[in-house]
């Protein structure tokens, strides 16, 4: 086994729930994807220590030095808090585990129960629809989000590398295998240290999750178009647009821009227990029964669930899930809905805010584009 240790340039940039000292970043390398016919061969993580990140890759220069690979990579994991990974939860944690079984390594020490884990892979999977990628591969989401590395070798490709690299190497240990063996620990390396700024993955995921932090906000009424300019507490990678019908939405650097056009009309609010109402049909709207007794009896009548509104004219702005109960539609079985542009929309924050968040998390009909 041979251990390599060097310092990785780079810093992860966005927040995590843990201090640095405390997360672990890592990534294997097999010959295959099953673990009871395949080799492990490599082991990358990236750690932070003395105000530094540093990779660290126990490597197997024969297929003899499988176990050791484990005793020390679960000896060093056992410092850190929070294991951060592309697809570990599905693959690499569970091929470690089965190869613990299979060395006989059943110590407590030799499971990933101590640790949180964190799948980048698994955070960003449920956006694929609206990222418009080929794939959901680490080196497809690497370009997106502007990460280039110098590996160009697919994990699939190294294992003929590997094969041919042990081959030589135990034939001969003077052979010449510095250049396979620099292409296998380039394809980790560049895995583990591209993982550092993949929490452009996990920024993403909450943005489109709704879950972002924002420093400020305003709220500007232009005509019929209202602009939402939020400051967000990152820095994005690239620059990234989604476009809708009515809407705009343009990140860049730490700045997300909102723009909605606004519908002029008059629209209803419906009432859910139309039984307790009555409805006007002069007036077109419909009161509570406490209220509506009080009127002739030839003026009023029962509501039914299709008349049980009030309405107002105004400008409008649609929302994509049901955040508050006023919410406005032209009909009863409208797909659409809206709320109203007042004073207190114009000039509150958090409902601000809270309509930049549902816009993200909701309005799933949007694709992301990156210029």
């Amino acid at each position: 086994m041979k251990i390599i240790e060097e310092v990785c340039k780079g810093d992860i940039t966005y927040s995590f729930p843990y201090p640095k000292e405390n997360i672990l970043f890592f990534d294997i390398e097999t010959t295959g994807f099953a673990a009871e016919t395949s080799a492990l061969y490599l082991i990358g993580v990236a750690y932070y220590k003395e105000h530094t990140w540093k990779i660290l890759q126990w490597f197997a220069d024969d297929y003899s030095s499988e176990k050791q690979i484990l005793v020390s990579f679960f000896a060093f994991l056992q410092k850190f808090q929070l294991l951060v990974s592309f697809n570990g939860n599905t693959f690499d944690m569970p091929f470690l585990k089965k190869k613990c079984e299979q060395h006989q390594l059943t110590d407590a020490m030799y499971s990933f129960e101590h640790v949180e884990s964190l799948d980048l892979y698994k955070e960003i999977f449920k956006h694929r629809k609206r990222l418009k990628l080929e794939n959901m591969k680490q080196k497809t989401l690497e370009r997106f989000i502007n990460i280039n590395r110098k590996d160009i070798y697919s994990g699939k490709e190294l294992i003929k590398i590997y094969q041919k690299y042990v081959g030589e190497h135990v034939r001969n240990e003077n052979a010449d295998t510095k250049e396979m063996e620099e292409l296998l620990l380039l394809h980790n390396r560049d895995d583990v240290a591209g993982m550092l700024q993949f929490s452009n993955l996990k920024f993403l995921s909450d943005l489109l999750n709704g879950k972002s932090n924002f420093k400020s906000i305003t709220c500007l009424k232009q005509g019929d178009i209202i602009v939402l300019d939020v400051t967000l507490d990152f820095y994005a990678s690239a620059h990234y647009q989604w476009r809708g019908a009515n809407v705009f939405l343009d990140i860049s650097d730490n700045s997300l821009r909102l723009v909605v056009s606004c519908l002029e009309a008059r629209l209803k609010l419906f009432f859910d227990n139309y039984k307790e109402y009555y409805y006007l049909p002069k007036e077109d709207r419909a009161v509570h029964k406490s209220i509506g007794m009080f009127v002739d009896k030839e003026y009023r009548q029962r509501a039914k669930k299709e008349n049980c509104y009030s309405w107002e004219e105004g400008l409008f702005i649609p929302v994509y899930s049901k955040y508050t109960d006023v919410v406005f539609r032209e009909k009863l079985d409208g797909d659409e809905q809206f709320i109203k542009i007042d004073t207190e929309f114009l000039e509150n924050k958090e409902k601000q805010e809270q309509y930049v968040n549902d816009f993200l998390e909701n309005c799933l009909e949007l694709c992301l584009e990156k210029n």
